[in-house]
């Protein structure tokens, strides 16, 4: 794996506020969702703050009043060293929506759950890591135990990323395409 796959995906914790329930029925039920930063790691805490509230009324601009702020952190392998942010979970985003804003916000990479089913990590070199089990459903493990990835009030999860890239052009991987390839041994 290159160092930026690694950097993103090797181990992304979220934390979210809301239940279990509501939750999994955004992993489990057909519909989308996209979790994005608009942290940068060379920036200073005051300037991510004011970047994450122009996140923020970027997305109720376009008519996102519901989006779920989470605690998130990842570890860049290079250096070991562990990066905190605030991340928000945007409900019914679609995926050009949610690259325009990883774009604007010089985002490494997105997270993005497909109507399908697929869900996974979108860099902006046009590859991606996704969650899936060898059925080609989304592989998400959930937590409730408070030492087990972010702590929390309800849940906390992580993906559960297989090491394999695919290659995607201006729109998400489904779980079609998903399956195709397994069953080709692509």
């Amino acid at each position: 794996m290159d160092s930026l796959t690694l950097r993103v995906a090797a181990r992304h914790r979220f934390l979210t506020a809301f239940g279990l329930r509501d939750f999994d029925n955004l992993v489990r039920k057909p519909g989308s969702f996209g979790i994005l930063s608009a942290y940068r790691g060379e920036l200073s805490k005051s300037d991510n703050k004011q970047r994450h509230g122009e996140l923020i009324a970027d997305l109720q601009r376009a008519g996102f009043h519901r989006v779920e702020t989470m605690r998130s952190h990842w570890e860049d392998m290079a250096t070991n060293v562990t990066h905190k942010e605030q991340s928000l979970l945007v409900p019914r985003i679609s995926f050009a929506q949610l690259m325009n804003l990883g774009d604007k916000y010089k985002q490494d990479a997105v997270i993005y759950k497909d109507p399908s089913g697929t869900i996974g990590i979108y860099d902006n070199r046009g590859e991606a890591e996704l969650a899936f089990d060898p059925q080609g459903d989304a592989a998400v493990a959930l937590s409730l135990g408070k030492d087990e990835y972010s702590k929390g009030r309800s849940l906390s999860f992580g993906l559960q990323l297989v090491p394999r890239k695919f290659r995607y052009h201006n729109k998400p991987i489904t779980r079609d395409m998903l399956v195709k390839q397994l069953q080709q041994g692509a």
